[in-house]
């Protein structure tokens, strides 16, 4: 979750309450099936992992309270599937956890991090980015113990390979490279707000930054160091996820999209808005060849998950789901 959503997510806690809803029990049998995060709301432990089957608009909620009698705990932010392992990280309850990506029972878990963000593989083990500690914490990824930790200069966010290197993504306007042995070997200056990282089919490193002050930027990398910048001013952007053609992003409710081959701001365009009240998260599904946007609405009612096909044709009406859903994943 972008921080400026984590701030207006905690204010509304006092003025409104949880719908009640009633919970499909039953999962389809076939369709594809895709891993809805749903956040909940801040400090009420109510963070769910539903089961979206997009092709019959049906939603499991609660799926993985209901295969592991337990809840998933505060705030879920993120998923990274590996292979037959699906590992989330829970921000508020400080865990990151190990689930079977086809049946979602819980093997390991790791309660022991600060304020966790984002997991990524890289050389063999688990590299997990930190909101509040200024260090990211490198796991075993069979039992999630930890194994070592890496400074940072500032809280980190996402984190992708590229160019041999982990690239992590610094809050405070730099995407720091580690080696494979977690040393910090070089960094790149992007702007305050860095937070979202992507790499395109070419090698090309994308980075989205956006801080409430200082406004929102796009910049694309190459791997020589050359980079083309888009700012937008005061304007927020957020949930860059790259498409078969370019680079997608929200903008308000908006998703814009910028080419991959773009040299102007010229060339951004306002790609397509819909009936979404709060336009939260927006990710590219590859396998089905569409894009999964999310609608938190107020940040306490039940959410909606919309389909939008790579012509930009809404395919759905919104299907219900837990509270503020946000990282999709698709599922083996």
């Amino acid at each position: 979750m972008p921080l400026n959503k984590v701030i207006f997510s905690a204010a509304l806690l006092l003025l409104s309450s949880c719908d009640k809803e009633p919970v499909d029990p039953q999962v389809p049998n076939s369709g594809s099936s895709v891993a809805i995060l749903c956040e909940g709301t801040f400090q009420w432990n109510n963070a769910s992992l539903d089961l979206w089957y997009p092709d019959s608009s049906k939603v499991v909620q609660g799926q993985f309270a209901k295969v592991n009698a337990r809840p998933l705990g505060d705030i879920a932010q993120s998923a990274l599937l590996t292979g037959n392992q699906l590992f989330v990280v829970v921000n508020n309850s400080g865990s990151v956890l190990k689930l079977n990506a086809n049946s979602l029972k819980l093997s390991h878990q790791n309660r022991e991090l600060m304020s966790p963000r984002y997991a990524q593989l890289w050389q063999g083990k688990l590299w997990v980015s930190d909101l509040y500690a200024s260090k990211l914490t490198v796991l075993d990824t069979q039992s999630l113990s930890k194994v070592s930790e890496s400074w940072a200069r500032t809280w980190t966010e996402e984190l992708t390979p590229w160019k041999g290197r982990l690239a992590v993504a610094e809050y405070q306007g730099q995407v720091a490279l580690y080696d494979e042995e977690g040393q910090r070997v070089d960094s790149l200056s992007t702007a305050k707000g860095c937070q979202e990282l992507e790499v395109d089919p070419s090698g090309n490193l994308w980075v989205l930054n956006s801080d409430m002050d200082s406004g929102s930027s796009l910049m694309r990398i190459f791997p020589s160091g050359v980079r083309t910048t888009w700012s937008f001013q005061k304007v927020g952007i957020s949930e860059l996820t790259l498409g078969p053609d370019g680079a997608y992003f929200l903008k308000g409710n908006t998703v814009m999209r910028m080419p991959f081959g773009a040299s102007s701001t010229d060339e951004c365009q306002q790609w397509v808005s819909g009936p979404w009240s709060n336009a939260y998260s927006l990710q590219y599904l590859a396998k089905r060849q569409e894009f999964c946007l999310t609608d938190a609405r107020d940040y306490v009612s039940k959410g909606r998950l919309f389909r939008l096909s790579l012509s930009g044709e809404i395919l759905n009406q919104g299907d219900a789901c837990g509270v503020v859903p946000g990282f999709a994943i698709e599922l083996p």
